[in-house]
């Protein structure tokens, strides 16, 4: 049996730098966190300061649903 607090720890940890820069390695697009790592990202998906950005690229589109798909399943596993 998963100890209570399980979901809620790593919900905590996945918002962390460590977190964030494992997740946008995995995914291959940065995180919106401004000091996780950006390694092994491509640079076409890096934000520049005061750069705005619109991404329409079919990867990014599907990775978003991906990301979307996931956030909610992490949040509602935490939440139980």
């Amino acid at each position: 049996m998963a100890h209570p607090n399980a979901g809620l720890v790593f919900l905590n940890w996945l918002l962390t730098k460590e977190g964030q820069s494992v997740m946008a390695r995995g995914f291959g697009f940065p995180s919106t966190r401004a000091d996780a790592s950006t390694e092994g990202i491509n640079p076409v998906y890096l934000f520049q300061p005061g750069e705005k950005l619109f991404f329409n690229d079919e990867r990014y589109v599907a990775a978003f649903g991906e990301w979307t798909g996931l956030s909610k399943q992490i949040i509602e596993a935490a939440s139980k």
